[in-house]
Formats: C-alpha cells, structure tokens, sequence
C-alpha cells in the first residue's frame, strides 16, 4: 500500500475500460485529469478521507457542479476498489458523494407531437422512439440495421451499447413499427449502403445539438433535453398500468431507486 501510487491506480481502471469495452473510457479519462490535479504523484495511502474533502472544496470553488465532481468521485471509488479487489491495498477510504441535481424535464403528448411535426425529417423517428420506448441517445445513434428485426417487431441492443453493459431485446408496436418501417424505406432509397438507423447524408447521425436547439426555441421549448424522452417513457409506462419490473427491462433500470427518481 505504501508504494501503489495515484498513477498506478489511474492506469488500472483505464485498462479495466478497455479490457471490457466499457463505453465510457472518454469520460473516465476526464475524470482522472480532474483527479490528478489534487492527487498526482500521490501514494494511495496518501488520499485521505481529509484529502478528498480538500479536493471537493476546491472543486466547488473553481465553479464546477456537484454531479460534475461526484462523477470524479466515482472514478476515484472505482480506482480503489479495483486496487482492493487486486489486493494491493486493505482498505478504501469513505468517499461521500455530493448531494446532485434532480432532473425533472418531461414532454407531454402534445408537446411530443409538436417536436415531432417541427424537427425535420431525419430526425422525426429519433423523437418517436424515445417517446415510446425511454431508449439512451447512445443506444439509438449507436443502432444499426442489423439489430432491427422489422418482421418480428424487434431491437436488440447489444451489451456494449447500454449504460449498465446488459444486453436487451425492446419490441416495436403500433407508430412505433410503423414509423421504423417508414425509416427502413427511406434509407434503402436514399442511402442503401447506410448501415446505421439513424443517419444525416448517408453518414452515421453524431449529434443533433443544433438543429435541436433551434427547433424548441421556435416552439418555445427551451430547455428540454432529449433525455426528458426517457423519464416521459417511463411515466407513461407507469401511468398505464405495465408492472415496474416490466417498465425497468424496457428501460434498462437495474437500480430501483434511480427507476422511481
């Protein structure tokens, strides 16, 4: 424990990303920059519980956000977890995570046609998909044809593609089928080598921040996120009767308390 070092234990969870494809190694290497301005060239048993106090603090006063730091934070749980588990180290100081924002954006079923008849038309399906089914925007951008099984109604997402690494099958019913139908056809005729199911020009649709952005201010939506698609799912869900255990595989909810957040 005396010679594992911040450094060290930086470069173990980065390799741990890799080694299982974790989608989320360009936010951790952020993390660790943010971390290694308090901590490098530090021992482990150096970070202190008093050491990460210091480092909020500083945080805080350099203006950046609570859920900003508690994602650093994690980083550095994960860090000497991994350090324990390999048994380079007998204990992992408490880290205590700041109290975050609680996100309360939500569409209503006209605000969701609206936004569906205003967005042009590559993006109409994208809105229509998560209206229905809660699904991550990276799991949709990520979505290619050959998850899509339009004769059975189906998506599969791969484990590589979800937040919580867990592979699971979303069923396509009503509009929903209907409007991935429509999608299918649109490609085939203007771009027939695009593999992806959301696309702009035949390339793989990166981001829609712009045209986003432009389309609720002309609607007077400012604000809203397309994240808001996933908690308007899920309360729609609930207010119709499905089960919370039904709704949270749809979703891809393995922690209850963040399912009813």
């Amino acid at each position: 424990a005396n010679k594992l070092t911040f450094e060290s234990m930086a470069e173990a969870i980065q390799t741990d990303y890799k080694i299982n494809k974790r989608r989320t190694i360009r936010s951790v290497d952020i993390c660790i920059r943010n971390l290694s301005i308090a901590f490098k060239g530090r021992k482990a048993q150096d970070i202190t519980e008093d050491a990460i106090k210091d480092f909020k603090l500083k945080r805080l006063a350099a203006g950046s956000s609570n859920d900003t730091i508690n994602l650093d934070l994690r980083i550095l749980k994960r860090m000497f977890m991994l350090a324990f588990k390999g048994k380079k180290i007998h204990s992992v100081p408490s880290i205590d995570f700041l109290k975050g924002k609680t996100r309360m954006g939500f569409f209503t079923h006209e605000e969701f046609l609206s936004l569906r008849g205003a967005l042009p038309d590559y993006l109409k399906v994208l809105v229509v998909l998560a209206y229905n089914t809660g699904m991550r925007k990276g799991e949709m951008l990520s979505l290619k044809w050959n998850q899509v099984d339009l004769v059975n109604g189906k998506i599969s997402l791969t484990a590589e593609q979800t937040k919580n690494e867990t592979p699971r099958i979303i069923y396509l019913r009503g509009e929903l089928l209907e409007a991935m139908l429509k999608q299918r056809d649109w490609i085939l005729r203007s771009f027939p080598a695009c593999e992806y199911v959301f696309t702009y020009d035949g390339r793989k649709l990166e981001g829609l921040k712009r045209q986003w952005l432009q389309t609720l201010k002309l609607l007077g939506m400012e604000g809203k996120k397309l994240h808001d698609f996933r908690r308007t799912a899920l309360t729609n869900m609930t207010r119709a009767g499905i089960p919370q255990i039904i709704a949270q595989k749809i979703s891809g909810h393995k922690n209850e308390s963040v399912f009813r957040r």
